[in-house]
């Protein structure tokens, strides 16, 4: 069984939201489905961000949430 999708509102200025309305339609979509896409693709940029530099910091020694270090349990001390 899926779960249940969650309803997401935000308020836009009555040009903003003319805008996109048009931006939406140029690309053959409603603005729900629209917005949806776009959040998706933020979030999904978001999360490969969060890989590259933990895994950058994990390169160069830090380590654990709050910056620990192998060396002496804090980065920078």
């Amino acid at each position: 069984m899926a779960l249940e999708r969650k309803d997401v509102r935000f308020k836009l200025h009555p040009d903003q939201h003319a805008l996109l309305t048009v931006v939406a339609e140029a690309e053959g979509r409603d603005i729900g489905d629209w917005c949806e896409g776009e959040i998706l693709k933020i979030l999904k940029d978001a999360v490969h961000k969060a890989s590259v530099i933990a895994s950058r910091a994990s390169a160069l020694g830090f380590v654990g949430q709050n910056g620990e270090t192998p060396g002496n349990g804090k980065a920078g001390t």
